[in-house]
């Protein structure tokens, strides 16, 4: 008989501790957001030394950027990412010192809407505007 009452104890016992440990693992939490839908307008930086910006169409592979269009100088390794936000997928990287010729900037985020390298997945490409990543040059 005080088997029996050990094991039903253990029997419990067991049932308890399964039951404490999935308490929560039915229950959802607030997630966040879903990313607000990317806007692609042009912008106008105001500036003697920074011409405004304009949409330009994407040169063939063999034809070199002109010199009066704006650029952007990449200061360290950078992703491309497909949209303006590092939630968008990575489509391609440029290397410190490279050179990007700009479309335009996101006015939300900042981050440069590029012209794609020729290795870049996909046919939309923007960087970060941050200052600790890229440095906008002016157009000769």
């Amino acid at each position: 008989m005080r088997d029996r009452v050990l094991v039903r104890l253990g029997f419990m016992l067991l049932l308890l501790i399964t039951l404490a440990c999935n308490a929560f693992a039915g229950q959802r939490g607030a997630g966040l957001p879903p990313p607000p839908n990317a806007t692609i307008t042009p912008v106008a930086l105001a500036s003697p030394t920074f011409p405004a910006l304009a949409p330009t169409v994407t040169l063939p592979a063999e034809a070199t950027p002109s010199e009066d269009q704006a650029r952007v100088r990449i200061l360290v390794d950078l992703n491309i990412r497909s949209g303006p936000g590092v939630n968008f997928e990575r489509v391609g990287f440029l290397l410190r010192n490279d050179r990007a010729v700009v479309i335009g900037r996101d006015p939300i985020s900042g981050w440069w809407h590029i012209e794609c390298p020729p290795d870049a997945e996909g046919e939309t490409c923007w960087v970060s505007g941050g200052t600790q990543y890229t440095l906008p040059e002016p157009a000769e």
